[in-house]
Formats: structure tokens, C-alpha cells, sequence
């Protein structure tokens, strides 16, 4: 019987060939400040991958970032002020005075427009294929960092996309309301910004609407790779969380604005430093953050009461635990009105 002939080993095929990880033992458990640390620097490496994957996953908006930029769009330049056409349709038909030149000189100041052309039209299709890969892309690495939080090993490449293949309706449906809500409350904030001494109350609420979804969308993810639910059971219990673990929640938000302003702090200083931390940490590190602090609730309230409830369920791997660290009954009749059977 012959022998099989074994496949050359590539450098590319190493790359992308997952460790085999390590021993039981130095599996990091447990919630604590020093674990957070411990555990980060321990899996860096995959929080650049998985950065990266953030990234490269939804390379769609590249497109849209240079269709936007107006780098392949045609330049011309025109009058900065809407009162021009009107000034000179006056200065036309014959009207002239020392008053209207001074207008003049104030609304005919000009700017450069950038007016799109085929190329632009063809980057904007192209940059319009993040509806699809959004949801996806966050389905995936949500996955990769919820498992790293747990202590378990992940399998980067393999794992984020059987997490994919597994959630993909789910994935790319909250993907498109993701976008779409964010869209709606960027476009809130900044209209009622621009109108502000007219509509302040207005300009707050939006913004604390905003701050809300940002709550709601910490766990919208989360549900989805770690239940099985319909979509208006994870919008509901996302919400719960959202006001259930409001501290959480806020903290969390805090950490990862405290994160973006350090990186813009980066680039205004030297532009590379910048550009680093956001292609190398930043997406996956703002995740590894609210997982961090957010997830041991929902373990706590839901999962945990679902495993005391059918203890045959529960997986080998989280059999042994710390006797002193399981849920009383309140906790487990609470934790269970949340899971949505």
C-alpha cells in the first residue's frame, strides 16, 4: 500500500495553522483586576489577530473612507456662501453698489468641491458591502474574546468562522440594525449639536439614547454567540442588561473612551504611534474590555442559574468549580426570569 505524500509545509500555511495552546494548569480563572492583566498579556497575540480581523473582516469601509476622502473624486472650486448665485444674478442684471461689493468679497470666498465620478461611484459599491460583513466580523471575534475572558482556548482562524457559519442569518441581520441605529444616532446628535441653543434638551436626550444603545449593543453580540435565541429575546434581554448592569456598563464605556483618547493623545503627538494602536489593539482591546466587565454578570444570571437548573448540561470543562462561588436560590430564580426559553 502506498504512502500518502505529505503536503508541503508553507510559511502561510504554518500562519494560519492555530497553536495547540497549553496546559490545564495554566488556564487563568476567576475575575479580578490582576487576572484582567494576566490574562491580556497572556493571549496578545491574539488580540492583534483578532484586531486584525476586525479590521481586514470589514474592509469595506476602507472604500468608503477613501470614496468620502475625495481623493478620486474631481476637484473644482465654487463660492463657500448659498447668498452668491443671488448677489451675482443682482450684479447681472446691472445692480451695483459699494454695499454689494462688500458682499461680494464676503460670499465670494471659495472652497474646493469635490464632485464624485465613476471611480467614487464604484468605491462607494464597494464600500456599501459593510451591511454584510458588520454583523459577521462582530459575531466572530465576539466569539474569539468572550472564550478568551472564560479562560478557554480559542482556535482563531477555525473558531471564528464556524462562529460565523453557525450565527450567520443572526449575524447579519443584527449587523444591519447595528449600522443602521448607529447611523440614526450619529445623525441625531450632530443635527441637534448644530441647532443646540435651539434644541439643547433635545441635543441630551439623544445623546443619553446614544449612551443607552451603546449599553444594549455591549450584549446584542454576546447573546448571540452564547444563547440560543430569537431576535426580539436578544433585543430584550440585551436591554435588561443594559439598565441591570448599569454601572458595569458604564465603567466599561468609560475604559474604552479613556482607550480611544489615549490613542488620538498617540497620533496628535506622532501620527504613527497612532495609526498602530488602532490597526494592532484598539478594536479588540475595547471588546476584551466591556467582555471583561460585562460578561461575568450574564454568567451570573443567566448561565449559571440555567446550569444549576440542569446540572447534566453542564460541560465537562465547568464541573469543577469553587463551591463558595456558586449562586444562591434568589440569584437563580432571578437569573432564570431572564432566560428566555
Amino acid at each position: 500500500m502506498e504512502e500518502k505524500k505529505k503536503k508541503p509545509n508553507f510559511l502561510w500555511r504554518a500562519y494560519m495553522r492555530d497553536g495547540k495552546g497549553v496546559g490545564k494548569e495554566e488556564v487563568i480563572k476567576g475575575y479580578s483586576p490582576l487576572n484582567f492583566f494576566r490574562l491580556y498579556f497572556r493571549r496578545f497575540m491574539n488580540m492583534i489577530t483578532i484586531n486584525l480581523l476586525y479590521i481586514f473582516g470589514n474592509f469595506p469601509i476602507l472604500f468608503l473612507i477613501l470614496a468620502i476622502s475625495g481623493f478620486f473624486s474631481k476637484n473644482a472650486v465654487a463660492p463657500s456662501s448659498l447668498l452668491f448665485p443671488f448677489l451675482n444674478g443682482i450684479s447681472t442684471a446691472g445692480g451695483s453698489s459699494p454695499e454689494l461689493s462688500v458682499l461680494f468679497g464676503i460670499a465670494g470666498v471659495t472652497e474646493n468641491v469635490y464632485v464624485p465620478n465613476t471611480a467614487t461611484y464604484i468605491l462607494y459599491g464597494i464600500g456599501a458591502l459593510i451591511v454584510v460583513t458588520f454583523g459577521l466580523v462582530n459575531v466572530g471575534c465576539t466569539y474569539l474574546i468572550r472564550e478568551t475572558v472564560r479562560g478557554e482556548h480559542v482556535f482563531v482562524f477555525e473558531d471564528f468562522f464556524s462562529t460565523i457559519k453557525k450565527n450567520f442569518w443572526q449575524g447579519l441581520g443584527f449587523g444591519i440594525f447595528d449600522l443602521v441605529v448607529l447611523a440614526l444616532c450619529l445623525y441625531a446628535n450632530n443635527s441637534y449639536l448644530v441647532n443646540y441653543s435651539n434644541y439643547s434638551i433635545l441635543f441630551f436626550s439623544s445623546v443619553a439614547m446614544t449612551i443607552l444603545y451603546l449599553f444594549v449593543r455591549f450584549y446584542i453580540y454576546l447573546m448571540i454567540v452564547t444563547f440560543d435565541l430569537k431576535p426580539f429575546q436578544i433585543l430584550k434581554n440585551s436591554f435588561i442588561f443594559a439598565i441591570l448592569a448599569f454601572g458595569r456598563n458604564f465603567l466599561s464605556l468609560l475604559a474604552c473612551a479613556a482607550l480611544a483618547a489615549v490613542a488620538l493623545f498617540a497620533s496628535q503627538l506622532f501620527m504613527p504611534i497612532g495609526v498602530i494602536m488602532v490597526v494592532i489593539l484598539m478594536f479588540s482591546t475595547m471588546t476584551y474590555i466591556t467582555m471583561y466587565i460585562c460578561f461575568p454578570k450574564v454568567e451570573k444570571l443567566m448561565i449559571e442559574p440555567y446550569y444549576a437548573e440542569h446540572p447534566e448540561e453542564r460541560p465537562e470543562s465547568e464541573k469543577e468549580y469553587d463551591q463558595d462561588e456558586k449562586l444562591d436560590k434568589d440569584d437563580i430564580k432571578k437569573g432564570s426570569s431572564y432566560l428566555e426559553q
